[in-house]
Protein backbone atom coordinates (compact mmCIF):
# COMPACT_ATOMS: atom_id res chain seq x y z
CA UNK A 1 0.00 0.00 0.00
CA UNK A 2 3.09 2.25 -0.14
CA UNK A 3 3.23 4.11 -3.47
CA UNK A 4 6.28 3.02 -5.47
CA UNK A 5 7.15 0.04 -3.24
CA UNK A 6 8.35 -2.98 -5.25
CA UNK A 7 7.33 -6.26 -3.60
CA UNK A 8 9.81 -9.07 -4.30
CA UNK A 9 8.67 -11.73 -1.79
CA UNK A 10 5.22 -11.55 -0.15
CA UNK A 11 5.51 -14.91 1.66
CA UNK A 12 6.95 -13.59 4.95
CA UNK A 13 4.26 -10.91 5.14
CA UNK A 14 1.50 -13.41 4.34
CA UNK A 15 2.80 -15.68 7.11
CA UNK A 16 3.11 -12.81 9.61
CA UNK A 17 -0.21 -13.06 11.42
CA UNK A 18 -0.16 -11.51 14.86
CA UNK A 19 -3.12 -12.89 16.73
CA UNK A 20 -4.86 -11.20 19.59
CA UNK A 21 -2.81 -11.46 22.76
CA UNK A 22 -3.72 -10.66 26.33
CA UNK A 23 -0.94 -8.53 27.83
CA UNK A 24 0.99 -10.21 30.62
CA UNK A 25 -0.53 -13.66 30.03
CA UNK A 26 1.09 -14.75 26.76
CA UNK A 27 4.71 -14.90 25.59
CA UNK A 28 6.06 -11.74 23.99
CA UNK A 29 6.09 -11.82 20.19
CA UNK A 30 9.05 -10.17 18.48
CA UNK A 31 10.06 -9.82 14.87
CA UNK A 32 13.00 -8.00 13.33
CA UNK A 33 12.61 -5.25 10.75
CA UNK A 34 15.48 -3.78 8.73
CA UNK A 35 15.34 -0.85 6.32
CA UNK A 36 18.54 0.21 4.64
CA UNK A 37 19.84 1.92 1.53
CA UNK A 38 21.74 -0.25 -0.93
CA UNK A 39 25.06 1.49 -1.60
CA UNK A 40 25.15 0.44 -5.27
CA UNK A 41 21.55 0.90 -6.48
CA UNK A 42 20.41 3.53 -3.97
CA UNK A 43 17.20 1.53 -3.40
CA UNK A 44 15.78 1.41 0.14
CA UNK A 45 15.25 -2.25 1.12
CA UNK A 46 12.79 -3.71 3.63
CA UNK A 47 13.93 -6.97 5.24
CA UNK A 48 12.24 -9.07 7.93
CA UNK A 49 13.51 -11.60 10.43
CA UNK A 50 16.81 -12.93 11.67
CA UNK A 51 17.63 -14.19 8.17
CA UNK A 52 17.08 -10.72 6.68
CA UNK A 53 14.51 -11.94 4.16
CA UNK A 54 14.11 -9.28 1.47
CA UNK A 55 10.45 -8.28 1.18
CA UNK A 56 10.85 -5.45 -1.30
CA UNK A 57 12.27 -2.00 -1.84
CA UNK A 58 11.51 1.62 -2.53
CA UNK A 59 13.38 2.55 -5.74
CA UNK A 60 15.80 5.46 -5.46
CA UNK A 61 13.99 7.04 -8.40
CA UNK A 62 10.94 7.91 -6.26
CA UNK A 63 13.03 10.03 -3.88
CA UNK A 64 14.46 13.49 -4.31
CA UNK A 65 16.78 15.68 -2.29
CA UNK A 66 18.69 14.17 0.64
CA UNK A 67 16.60 11.00 0.90
CA UNK A 68 17.83 9.98 -2.55
CA UNK A 69 21.26 9.50 -0.94
CA UNK A 70 20.80 9.41 2.84
CA UNK A 71 17.91 9.56 5.30
CA UNK A 72 17.84 12.57 7.59
CA UNK A 73 15.68 10.99 10.32
CA UNK A 74 14.16 7.66 11.35
CA UNK A 75 10.92 6.93 13.22
CA UNK A 76 10.20 3.92 15.45
CA UNK A 77 7.03 3.05 17.32
CA UNK A 78 3.33 2.71 16.84
CA UNK A 79 0.82 4.64 14.85
CA UNK A 80 -2.96 4.58 14.73
CA UNK A 81 -5.49 5.80 12.22
CA UNK A 82 -9.22 6.17 12.15
CA UNK A 83 -11.36 7.84 9.50
CA UNK A 84 -12.71 11.29 10.41
CA UNK A 85 -15.59 11.06 12.85
CA UNK A 86 -14.61 7.61 14.17
CA UNK A 87 -13.00 6.79 17.52
CA UNK A 88 -9.25 6.11 17.41
CA UNK A 89 -8.17 2.49 17.91
CA UNK A 90 -5.87 1.15 20.63
CA UNK A 91 -2.13 1.03 20.01
CA UNK A 92 0.42 -1.56 21.15
CA UNK A 93 -1.11 -3.66 23.93
CA UNK A 94 -4.03 -1.25 24.24
CA UNK A 95 -2.82 -0.24 27.70
CA UNK A 96 -1.09 2.90 28.95
CA UNK A 97 2.58 2.21 29.65
CA UNK A 98 3.43 0.10 32.69
CA UNK A 99 7.23 -0.08 32.36
CA UNK A 100 7.07 -3.86 31.83
CA UNK A 101 7.91 -5.50 28.48
CA UNK A 102 5.23 -8.15 29.12
CA UNK A 103 2.61 -5.39 28.78
CA UNK A 104 4.18 -2.55 26.81
CA UNK A 105 4.74 -2.69 23.06
CA UNK A 106 8.36 -1.88 22.34
CA UNK A 107 11.04 -1.39 19.73
CA UNK A 108 14.51 -2.43 20.77
CA UNK A 109 18.01 -2.44 19.33
CA UNK A 110 17.24 0.90 17.67
CA UNK A 111 20.10 1.44 15.28
CA UNK A 112 20.98 3.39 12.16
CA UNK A 113 23.65 2.87 9.52
CA UNK A 114 25.98 5.84 9.14
CA UNK A 115 27.58 7.25 5.97
CA UNK A 116 30.43 4.71 6.27
CA UNK A 117 27.79 1.93 6.26
CA UNK A 118 28.51 1.07 9.91
CA UNK A 119 25.64 0.21 12.26
CA UNK A 120 25.42 2.35 15.38
CA UNK A 121 22.95 2.81 18.23
CA UNK A 122 20.36 5.55 17.69
CA UNK A 123 21.17 8.84 19.36
CA UNK A 124 19.69 12.34 19.59
CA UNK A 125 16.21 10.80 19.73
CA UNK A 126 12.98 12.66 20.42
CA UNK A 127 9.67 11.25 21.59
CA UNK A 128 6.39 12.37 20.10
CA UNK A 129 2.86 11.59 21.23
CA UNK A 130 -0.01 13.62 19.86
CA UNK A 131 -2.53 12.77 22.59
CA UNK A 132 -0.85 11.70 25.84
CA UNK A 133 -4.19 11.00 27.52
CA UNK A 134 -4.78 8.08 25.14
CA UNK A 135 -1.36 7.18 23.67
CA UNK A 136 2.04 7.22 25.36
CA UNK A 137 5.62 6.80 24.26
CA UNK A 138 8.77 6.52 26.35
CA UNK A 139 12.39 6.56 25.16
CA UNK A 140 14.38 4.53 27.69
CA UNK A 141 17.74 4.97 26.00
CA UNK A 142 20.31 2.19 26.32
CA UNK A 143 19.27 -0.82 28.45
CA UNK A 144 21.72 -3.76 28.33
CA UNK A 145 20.42 -6.59 26.12
CA UNK A 146 17.62 -4.41 24.68
CA UNK A 147 20.23 -1.79 23.70
CA UNK A 148 18.37 1.41 22.76
CA UNK A 149 14.70 0.78 23.54
CA UNK A 150 11.44 2.71 23.38
CA UNK A 151 7.96 1.67 24.49
CA UNK A 152 4.55 2.78 23.27
CA UNK A 153 0.86 2.04 23.70
CA UNK A 154 -2.52 3.21 24.79
CA UNK A 155 -6.23 2.46 24.74
CA UNK A 156 -7.21 5.25 22.36
CA UNK A 157 -10.18 7.53 22.99
CA UNK A 158 -13.25 5.77 24.37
Amino acid sequence: MCPGFVLVDPRPINDLILGEAHPGSTPTVEFEIFIYRDQITGNWWLELGMNHTQIGYWPSSIFSGGLKDLATYVEWGGETYSPPGQVGPPMGSGLLLRGDSRYDAYCRVLTTINEAHIQEDAKNTEKVSIDIDFYQVQDHGFIRSFRHVMTYGGPGPR
